[in-house]
């Protein structure tokens, strides 16, 4: 149950990043990806910074926060 919690935050949490960052639409599972990375990055920081997601709109704030710093944080990387 915790596994289709986590890909169905991901998924919403890619989807409203790719339409808050206007990065235009990679469909279902690239959102869902993007997400599920991004929930998890969220997750580390937060648990690092003594933040727990107890409750589901708080995993659902932190994975959010995550699938928006994560593409940010890509696109700052040069490429070679």
């Amino acid at each position: 149950m915790e596994l289709l919690t986590f890909l169905v935050i991901g998924a919403v949490a890619g989807f409203v990043s790719s339409k808050v960052l206007k990065t235009g639409d990679h469909g279902l599972a690239i959102n869902t990806v993007v997400g599920a990375f991004g929930a998890y990055t969220g997750t580390t920081v937060a648990a690092l910074l003594g933040i727990a997601a107890s409750t589901l709109p708080v995993t659902v704030a932190i994975g959010l926060f995550g699938a928006l710093v994560l593409p940010i944080v890509l696109k700052a990387i040069p490429s070679a």
